[in-house]
């Protein structure tokens, strides 16, 4: 006779309890506004970008498409103060790739 165990453990991705398709999702929806705010405030647009870039809440979503989307943004728009608004995340995981990626920018 063969047993068989199945642990059932559920993702969280924030403090709130949302799950990781929860947290995939919202993290859609904030890009998908802060585009659209882009169209009549680019610098705040890309500093509410920068910030959900590195928002632990969103850290095992593994979203690619948004990571790579703000990776974008902020590369055809790089000049010195968004390399400054970077370096508060300094330390942080993705810090190093962000902040290169902006400097990518810069030098045309």
């Amino acid at each position: 006779m063969k047993i068989r165990f199945f642990f059932c453990v559920r993702t969280t991705a924030a403090e709130g309890g949302e799950s990781m398709a929860d947290a995939y999702d919202e993290m859609e929806r904030l890009m998908k506004e802060y585009e659209a705010l882009a169209q009549s405030d680019l610098p705040a647009a890309l500093e509410k970008m920068i910030d959900l870039y590195f928002d632990e809440t969103y850290e095992n979503t593994f979203n690619y498409d948004v990571y790579d989307g703000i990776e974008l943004w902020l590369q055809e728009n790089a000049d010195g103060r968004l390399l400054a608004s970077v370096r508060k995340y300094k330390g942080a995981p993705g810090y190093a790739r962000l902040a290169e990626t902006i400097r990518t920018g810069m030098k045309g």
